[in-house]
């Protein structure tokens, strides 16, 4: 520190400039926050790579999978891994009903919006025309049988199987079962809730 003309400066030691007393303050905080700052930017640096690592694992599959020449090699290698828990395709799956006929039964039905019929479970099979997942939690799927079109509304909550395979597993184009209670979601739309999807056969193309 020293006084020049009455008033206190005090020397800025990175810049070796001499400053008055609040403005020396004001950069020694600015510096502190730009310290912690910086710990911090680096801290997270450090647990990025096995996150990185996992998004690019996760990216470059799905890049593979939109590649017409590794589709069918990635889907049959699924395939052969899944073949060493289970039976791929299953001998039969009960259904219950049509999907035309699903609608011309539920679609009259009195049904308010947000509500399932917890009452009656039932079993329907189509193939898969779209799929649109909005989450870990929450997968749209587009179910198609004899040109009649019903919404597979599935949510964790109500899943009583691994909700996880649903997204390894189910592509567009497989044919699958499923069993769940029929009802409108919150945008009005007539749905089937599945408790449980079981793949019936695989498209591989």
């Amino acid at each position: 520190m020293r006084e020049v003309d009455g008033k206190k400066e005090y020397l800025d030691e990175e810049t070796n400039e001499w400053v008055s007393k609040n403005e020396h303050k004001k950069r020694m905080t600015k510096r502190k926050k730009d310290a912690e700052a910086a710990e911090k930017a680096a801290k997270k640096k450090e647990a990025e790579p096995a996150q990185i690592k996992d998004k690019k694992e996760k990216d470059t599959s799905a890049e593979d999978e939109k590649d017409p020449s590794k589709y069918t090699e990635i889907r049959k290698k699924m395939l052969d891994d899944l073949r060493k828990e289970k039976n791929v395709y299953p001998h039969k799956f009960q259904k219950d009903m049509t999907i035309p006929a699903f609608r011309e039964e539920y679609e009259s039905k009195k049904i308010n919006d947000g509500q399932f019929l917890e009452n009656k479970k039932i079993s329907l099979t189509g193939r898969i025309y779209n799929i649109r997942v909005q989450s870990n939690k929450l997968i749209f799927i587009d179910l198609m049988e004899d040109n009649a079109k019903v919404q597979v509304f599935a949510t964790q909550a109500n899943y009583e199987g691994n909700f996880d395979d649903l997204h390894k597993v189910i592509r567009r184009g497989d044919i699958i079962g499923v069993e769940g209670h029929a009802g409108r979601t919150k945008t009005k739309e007539l749905s089937i809730r599945p408790t449980n999807i079981e793949p019936l056969s695989y498209c591989l193309h």
